[in-house]
Protein backbone atom coordinates (compact mmCIF):
# COMPACT_ATOMS: atom_id res chain seq x y z
CA UNK A 1 0.00 0.00 0.00
CA UNK A 2 1.33 3.40 -0.96
CA UNK A 3 1.91 5.78 2.03
CA UNK A 4 0.33 8.62 0.03
CA UNK A 5 -2.95 6.69 0.04
CA UNK A 6 -3.07 6.95 3.84
CA UNK A 7 -2.79 10.73 4.01
CA UNK A 8 -5.88 12.55 5.33
CA UNK A 9 -6.38 14.34 2.01
CA UNK A 10 -6.25 11.16 -0.08
CA UNK A 11 -8.59 9.38 2.33
CA UNK A 12 -11.01 12.32 2.05
CA UNK A 13 -10.85 12.26 -1.75
CA UNK A 14 -11.47 8.52 -1.88
CA UNK A 15 -14.38 8.65 0.60
CA UNK A 16 -18.03 8.28 -0.32
CA UNK A 17 -20.05 11.46 -1.01
CA UNK A 18 -22.04 11.05 2.22
CA UNK A 19 -18.83 10.70 4.26
CA UNK A 20 -17.41 13.80 2.56
CA UNK A 21 -20.56 15.75 3.36
CA UNK A 22 -20.39 14.68 7.02
CA UNK A 23 -16.71 15.61 7.23
CA UNK A 24 -17.32 19.02 5.67
CA UNK A 25 -20.24 19.58 8.04
CA UNK A 26 -18.09 18.66 11.04
CA UNK A 27 -15.30 20.96 9.87
CA UNK A 28 -17.79 23.81 9.44
CA UNK A 29 -19.30 23.14 12.89
CA UNK A 30 -15.84 23.10 14.42
CA UNK A 31 -14.96 26.39 12.73
CA UNK A 32 -18.19 28.00 13.96
CA UNK A 33 -17.67 26.67 17.49
CA UNK A 34 -14.14 28.04 17.68
CA UNK A 35 -15.26 31.37 16.22
CA UNK A 36 -18.02 31.73 18.81
CA UNK A 37 -15.68 30.62 21.59
CA UNK A 38 -13.00 33.16 20.66
CA UNK A 39 -15.50 35.99 20.17
CA UNK A 40 -17.22 35.31 23.48
CA UNK A 41 -13.87 34.94 25.26
CA UNK A 42 -12.81 38.34 23.95
CA UNK A 43 -16.19 39.80 24.96
CA UNK A 44 -15.88 38.39 28.50
CA UNK A 45 -12.26 39.55 28.79
CA UNK A 46 -13.19 43.11 27.80
CA UNK A 47 -16.22 43.13 30.11
CA UNK A 48 -14.15 41.83 33.02
CA UNK A 49 -11.44 44.43 32.38
CA UNK A 50 -14.01 47.24 32.21
CA UNK A 51 -15.63 46.06 35.44
CA UNK A 52 -12.26 45.94 37.23
CA UNK A 53 -11.45 49.50 36.07
CA UNK A 54 -14.85 50.80 37.19
CA UNK A 55 -14.57 49.09 40.57
CA UNK A 56 -11.07 50.52 41.05
CA UNK A 57 -12.41 54.02 40.34
CA UNK A 58 -15.28 53.53 42.80
CA UNK A 59 -12.99 52.04 45.47
CA UNK A 60 -10.90 55.23 45.52
CA UNK A 61 -13.86 57.43 46.50
CA UNK A 62 -14.93 58.58 49.98
CA UNK A 63 -18.65 59.29 49.51
CA UNK A 64 -21.53 57.80 47.57
CA UNK A 65 -21.77 60.96 45.48
CA UNK A 66 -18.12 60.63 44.46
CA UNK A 67 -18.70 56.93 43.78
CA UNK A 68 -21.66 57.78 41.54
CA UNK A 69 -19.52 60.23 39.57
CA UNK A 70 -16.71 57.66 39.30
CA UNK A 71 -19.09 54.87 38.19
CA UNK A 72 -20.84 57.04 35.65
CA UNK A 73 -24.52 57.40 34.93
CA UNK A 74 -24.77 54.60 32.36
CA UNK A 75 -26.43 51.25 32.74
CA UNK A 76 -23.24 49.50 33.83
CA UNK A 77 -23.23 47.14 36.79
CA UNK A 78 -21.13 49.43 39.03
CA UNK A 79 -23.39 52.40 38.24
CA UNK A 80 -26.48 50.31 39.07
CA UNK A 81 -24.98 49.16 42.37
CA UNK A 82 -23.99 52.67 43.43
CA UNK A 83 -27.43 54.00 42.44
CA UNK A 84 -29.06 51.25 44.52
CA UNK A 85 -26.89 52.16 47.52
CA UNK A 86 -27.81 55.83 47.21
CA UNK A 87 -31.48 54.93 46.92
CA UNK A 88 -31.33 52.76 50.06
CA UNK A 89 -29.62 55.54 52.04
CA UNK A 90 -32.25 58.07 50.92
CA UNK A 91 -35.29 55.94 51.76
CA UNK A 92 -33.79 54.61 55.00
CA UNK A 93 -32.63 57.82 56.63
CA UNK A 94 -34.04 56.78 60.02
CA UNK A 95 -32.74 53.19 59.99
CA UNK A 96 -29.61 51.82 61.59
CA UNK A 97 -26.46 51.26 59.57
CA UNK A 98 -26.95 47.48 59.80
CA UNK A 99 -30.50 47.77 58.43
CA UNK A 100 -29.37 49.89 55.49
CA UNK A 101 -26.49 47.52 54.82
CA UNK A 102 -28.78 44.46 54.85
CA UNK A 103 -31.30 46.06 52.49
CA UNK A 104 -28.55 47.32 50.18
CA UNK A 105 -26.97 43.85 50.11
CA UNK A 106 -30.35 42.35 49.20
CA UNK A 107 -30.83 44.89 46.42
CA UNK A 108 -27.26 44.27 45.20
CA UNK A 109 -27.97 40.53 45.01
CA UNK A 110 -31.10 41.20 42.91
CA UNK A 111 -29.15 43.44 40.53
CA UNK A 112 -26.32 40.94 40.13
CA UNK A 113 -28.78 38.05 39.58
CA UNK A 114 -30.64 40.04 36.92
CA UNK A 115 -27.35 40.94 35.23
CA UNK A 116 -26.19 37.33 35.27
CA UNK A 117 -29.52 36.10 33.93
CA UNK A 118 -29.53 38.61 31.08
CA UNK A 119 -25.94 37.84 30.11
CA UNK A 120 -26.02 34.06 30.55
CA UNK A 121 -27.93 33.17 27.38
CA UNK A 122 -25.61 35.34 25.34
CA UNK A 123 -22.67 33.01 25.99
CA UNK A 124 -23.65 30.58 23.25
CA UNK A 125 -27.08 31.37 21.91
CA UNK A 126 -29.92 29.68 23.74
CA UNK A 127 -33.17 31.30 24.80
CA UNK A 128 -32.92 32.91 28.21
CA UNK A 129 -34.68 31.06 30.98
CA UNK A 130 -36.51 33.07 33.57
CA UNK A 131 -35.66 31.22 36.76
CA UNK A 132 -33.91 28.09 37.93
CA UNK A 133 -36.02 24.96 37.98
CA UNK A 134 -36.36 22.22 40.58
CA UNK A 135 -35.21 19.71 37.95
CA UNK A 136 -31.57 19.08 37.15
CA UNK A 137 -32.30 18.78 33.41
CA UNK A 138 -35.40 19.28 31.28
CA UNK A 139 -36.16 17.50 28.02
CA UNK A 140 -39.42 17.81 26.10
CA UNK A 141 -40.42 16.31 22.74
CA UNK A 142 -43.04 18.02 20.57
CA UNK A 143 -44.14 17.45 17.00
CA UNK A 144 -44.40 20.40 14.64
CA UNK A 145 -46.11 20.16 11.24
CA UNK A 146 -44.72 22.28 8.41
CA UNK A 147 -45.65 21.92 4.73
CA UNK A 148 -47.15 18.49 5.31
CA UNK A 149 -44.13 17.08 7.16
CA UNK A 150 -44.07 16.34 10.91
CA UNK A 151 -40.81 17.40 12.58
CA UNK A 152 -39.60 16.37 16.02
CA UNK A 153 -38.87 19.51 18.00
CA UNK A 154 -36.86 18.87 21.17
CA UNK A 155 -36.60 21.43 23.95
CA UNK A 156 -33.41 20.86 25.96
CA UNK A 157 -32.39 22.63 29.14
CA UNK A 158 -29.34 21.13 30.80
CA UNK A 159 -28.63 22.23 34.37
CA UNK A 160 -32.05 23.83 34.64
CA UNK A 161 -31.60 24.07 38.40
CA UNK A 162 -28.85 26.65 37.76
CA UNK A 163 -31.05 28.75 35.44
CA UNK A 164 -29.33 27.62 32.24
CA UNK A 165 -30.75 28.64 28.84
CA UNK A 166 -33.18 26.55 26.82
CA UNK A 167 -32.29 25.21 23.37
CA UNK A 168 -34.70 24.07 20.67
CA UNK A 169 -33.47 21.39 18.28
CA UNK A 170 -35.15 20.01 15.20
CA UNK A 171 -34.31 16.37 15.64
CA UNK A 172 -35.81 14.91 12.44
CA UNK A 173 -39.04 14.04 10.69
CA UNK A 174 -41.45 11.12 10.98
CA UNK A 175 -40.97 8.33 8.53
Amino acid sequence: MNPHELSPWSMFLSADVLVKAVMIGLAFASLMTWTIFLAKSAHLFLARRGLRKALARVANTRTLTEAQLAAGRGSSLPASLVAAAIHEVRISSESTANGIQARAASRFAEIVRAEARSARYDLIGGMPSTDPSDNLHELELNWHRSEGVDYALVRIRLFANLGAPTYLVVAGSRL
